[in-house]
């Protein structure tokens, strides 16, 4: 039941005649129902806006415009120089950070350290009471009147 006959004088007609004509397909937009249409009229704040825009000349001209994204190689060498600058200061500015923060927790340590010391008058190395920059640490009895570190 083949509808292709086997001649190839036949096979030559079928390929020469053109396909009949279809109509084109309707485009996808073309089903959409179409947007509802904006009243002509503008409520009160839309009417303060455009005048107020109107008036500052604000949003006239900036347009987005991608004409002038084009980079060249020194334009890209010139922003990861830059990008590389920024990074450094910002890790010297951590390391700044976390230098002062280790320092303030080890003095916080040498005043607990002091304070109890002082406290429990106990008698210790003078620098594990007191921060390097202050004078020797004098811890007294209570039933003595000298110094113990002399």
């Amino acid at each position: 039941m083949n509808s292709i006959p086997n001649d190839p004088k036949t096979i030559n007609v079928y390929l020469k005649t053109p396909a009949p004509n279809r109509p084109p397909q309707p485009d996808v937009d073309d089903r959409r129902p179409l947007k509802k249409k904006k009243p002509a009229t503008m409520s009160e704040d839309a009417k303060a806006l455009s005048m107020i825009r109107q008036i500052t000349d604000r949003y006239v001209g900036h347009g987005y415009d991608n004409r002038d994204l084009e980079a060249c190689f020194d334009d890209i060498m010139k922003e990861e120089r830059r990008s590389a600058r920024i990074a450094r200061e910002e890790d010297e500015m951590e390391a700044k950070l976390i230098a002062e923060e280790e320092e303030r927790e080890r003095q916080i340590k040498l005043l607990k350290l002091r304070h109890l010391c002082l406290r429990y008058q106990m008698v210790t190395k003078e620098e594990d009471c007191l921060p390097p920059a202050t004078g020797p640490l004098r811890c007294y009895f209570p039933s003595s009147t000298t110094p113990l570190g002399s």
